[in-house]
């Protein structure tokens, strides 16, 4: 196994209860070794052909290739958007004890 290989996937919601409960899951469920919920994001966006705006939280989430559909799921069970933001990122781990962490905490 690839320790510098990870997947970031990322969301949004104007929930800090969702937010919370879909990280909670992640980490709980041992998806995620870590997800990091940002405060105070504003998103600004197109819905139904008029703009939008509003305050919310962006979860990044630290995961595997083989973990991202359980993850993708647990975001569209709890999610309130009706058409929630999911996006997924490659990304490499510089610290090698940090790699260690990150696999040794995921299932």
């Amino acid at each position: 196994m690839d320790w510098k290989k990870m997947i970031i996937m990322m969301t949004s919601t104007s929930s800090k209860s969702v937010a919370e409960e879909i990280a909670e899951r992640l980490v709980e469920g041992r998806l995620s070794p870590c997800v990091q919920i940002i405060e105070k994001m504003i998103g600004i966006y197109m819905w139904k052909g008029r703009p939008e705006k509003t305050a919310g939280y962006l979860l990044i989430i630290k995961t595997s290739d083989q973990n991202m559909t359980e993850v993708e799921g647990i975001i569209l069970d709890i999610h309130d958007d009706e058409v929630p933001e999911i996006i997924r990122m490659e990304s490499e781990i510089v610290n090698k004890a940090y790699g260690e962490w990150f696999w040794e905490t995921l299932k």
